[in-house]
């Protein structure tokens, strides 16, 4: 039985509002996103989502302290990036990958930029606003690799930008810090076959040494 992490909600503000009263209304414990004005408050999590991101975070984390190339982030983190299309967001992903020589800048409540990596763990009903909506942002806005992570479905799906822009799904030997093991249990990666259990995947940053 699938248990679910409940946290204290607020009431979000009623119609748009600025990011300056996004800030001032949002605090530590509440969960929200800010697309256009409109204030879009996070739902609970499963215990296997929260374990899932914690796992990946462990290794990420580990990787990138390991090589001092950056530092990865769980919430809460908001990232605030504008597209191209003008479309105004904040987002706050499940982890977030930002490079030393990243450009973008943190202040005291947010990073603002594009982060060198983003990856989102999928809840059942956020599926499409995760493979959809975040997606299209993340590929506008030139996040260069973002993965989707599915514990219900034990599927991942990875892409990163090409020449063009638009967003491909790699070969798990390909993705950068690609991780492909889960509670015993291989991962379906898009495109690519199965993965063995307890095997990570080929990694051009030098993650995984352990080949399957």
């Amino acid at each position: 039985m699938k248990q679910t992490i409940y946290a204290e909600t607020r009431t979000p503000p009623q119609g748009k509002v600025s990011f300056e009263e996004f800030l001032e209304w949002l605090d530590e414990d509440t969960h929200a996103e800010w697309v256009d004005g409109e204030v879009i408050l996070k739902m609970p999590v499963s215990v296997e989502h929260r374990d899932v991101n914690n796992y990946l975070h462990f290794l990420i984390s580990a990787w990138v302290a390991r090589a001092q190339r950056g530092k990865a982030y769980q919430p809460p983190l908001l990232v605030k990036f504008t597209p191209p299309d003008g479309k105004r967001v904040a987002r706050e992903p499940d982890i977030v990958v930002i490079l030393n020589s990243n450009p973008g800048a943190f202040t005291e409540q947010y990073f603002e930029g594009v982060p060198d990596l983003i990856v989102e763990v999928v809840s059942p009903r956020r599926r499409n606003v995760d493979r959809l909506t975040k997606f299209e942002e993340y590929e506008s806005a030139g996040v260069p690799e973002y993965w989707v992570i599915d514990p219900e479905r034990q599927y991942a799906e990875f892409f990163q930008l090409d020449e063009s822009g638009a967003y491909r799904t790699r070969a798990a030997r390909r993705v950068s810090i690609a991780v492909a093991c889960w509670r015993g249990s291989g991962w379906r990666c898009a495109g690519y076959g199965s993965v063995r259990p307890c095997g990570m995947c080929w990694s051009s940053w030098g993650l995984c040494e352990k080949r399957v």
